[in-house]
């Protein structure tokens, strides 16, 4: 067998001085401000998504109360068997905060 040879093995050959050298501290903070640029975006875009979706929901929501108030007051009126075209129906009405003619509720699907 014959003697490896004498001293250290040869590191390859690279170009790490270069690239050190390109790595300097305005690229990195160039990088950070960009990096910070990116997520600042993105947070902003959630952010506009949920209050979008926000608004939505408050929407639904009040078409949801005006549905039961109405479906509350058609059955209070019936309950009471009084006439919608009667005097205590404008009565019960306005009492309730309502100055429109009660119609029967009518359910459906809330579109979203």
């Amino acid at each position: 067998m014959a003697d490896p040879p004498t001293g250290g093995p040869e590191p390859p050959p690279t170009n790490t001085q270069e690239s050190i050298a390109s790595v300097t501290e305005g690229n990195l903070e160039a990088r950070a401000t960009i990096d910070s640029r990116k997520r600042t975006r993105t947070t902003q875009n959630k952010l506009l998504e949920i209050k979008h979706n926000h608004n939505v929901i408050q929407e639904q929501n009040k078409k949801l109360y005006n549905e039961l108030h109405q479906n509350w007051l058609y059955h209070l009126i019936q309950k009471y068997r009084v006439n919608q075209d009667s005097p205590q129906q404008h009565l019960v009405a306005t009492s309730v905060g309502l100055n429109t003619k009660l119609v029967k509720p009518q359910f459906g699907v809330i579109s979203h």
